[in-house]
């Protein structure tokens, strides 16, 4: 494994800056440009929060046309629906067809961004925080985008952090909010030379200073350094 790994890196090293470029414009739509299309498409109540567009519409208002207009829009924009509310009663991802048409008042869907701000560059060395009971996994498939959100929906992701200390800052929390042993979490350290033309989106739920970011890209386990 070690020589394997060894090999990849001078094979990739050589063309590892090349793969920083970004390979054309793979973002979301800016929330103002998205808010002008919706309220020219579909005029509705909005509401714009610093991390999605909250959008109110009535049960009278309605249609399947309305439905399959806002499905094209939030494609073509880079958008989705992480969580919905009818009425007071929260879900996460897209209403069923049957939730849209059934008997409330409202309906509120929060509108959230696919891609974030795509990263200038990726860092040589990344962290990646998860369960130990994934491990025997993880050394056979390597780390594959999975959606494990229990607060909302959305797309799947690996999500990976830049520095040690924020890292280790997850790790404590996910154990004090769902009662784990410390040796159950654990930190995987990522070359990531070895991952072919991996391009990583900013977290902005986690704040600036976090250093915490996503990708959609697979990794490898020859990627993973941490003896696992």
């Amino acid at each position: 494994m070690n020589n394997f790994r060894k090999y990849l890196i001078e094979d990739k090293i050589k063309e590892f800056p090349v793969s920083l470029i970004k390979e054309g414009l793979i973002n979301s739509w800016s929330y103002d440009k998205l808010l002008i299309v919706l309220k020219k498409q579909i005029n509705f109540n909005y509401n714009l929060t610093d991390y999605y567009i909250e959008m109110i519409i009535n049960r009278s208002e309605i249609t399947k046309e309305i439905i399959d207009k806002l499905i094209q829009v939030l494609n073509l924009s880079g958008y989705y629906i992480s969580n919905y509310y009818i009425d007071n009663n929260k879900e996460k991802g897209i209403p069923l067809l049957k939730e849209w048409f059934s008997n409330y008042d409202q309906i509120k869907l929060q509108l959230n961004k696919k891609f974030d701000s795509d990263s200038n560059g990726v860092p040589l060395k990344m962290y990646h925080v998860t369960e130990k009971q994934y491990i025997d996994r993880i050394k056979k498939q390597g780390l594959k985008p999975i959606s494990n959100s229990k607060i909302e929906k959305h797309p799947d992701r690996v999500y990976l952090f830049d520095n040690i200390e924020s890292a280790y800052y997850y790790k404590n929390d996910l154990i004090e909010r769902y009662n784990l042993n410390f040796d159950d979490v654990i930190i995987l350290d990522i070359d990531t030379r070895l991952i072919n033309k991996i391009r990583i989106y900013e977290d902005p739920k986690f704040g600036e200073d976090w250093g915490a970011y996503y990708t959609y890209s697979n990794i490898s386990p020859f990627a993973i350094l941490t003896n696992i």
